[in-house]
């Protein structure tokens, strides 16, 4: 899940505005109220060879855009796409 900053447990990774967890714990504390204020939980998979997501990008095959919370936690999913575009 990708949440606020001000739930971390010892398998949270911190990047600039946003935090991620991806532990059952981490879910349980959200399920729990006991997670973050703010979150955004997918289930998904995908998958890359080494170096093959950064060609991808070069090609422009992925359009890389800045997350903000207003895109991530206020934006409904059927409006984020044009949000972030």
């Amino acid at each position: 899940m990708v949440h606020s900053k001000d739930f971390v447990t010892n398998d949270t990774v911190q990047t600039g505005a946003f935090a991620i967890s991806g532990t059952l714990a981490a879910l349980k504390a959200a399920a729990q109220g006991q997670g973050p204020k703010q979150l955004r939980f997918a289930l998904g998979y995908a998958g890359w060879s080494a170096g093959q997501l950064e060609q991808e990008i070069q090609e422009n095959a992925w359009m890389v855009a800045p997350g903000t919370h207003e895109i991530v936690f206020r934006t409904t999913p059927e409006l984020m796409w044009d949000a972030a575009f």
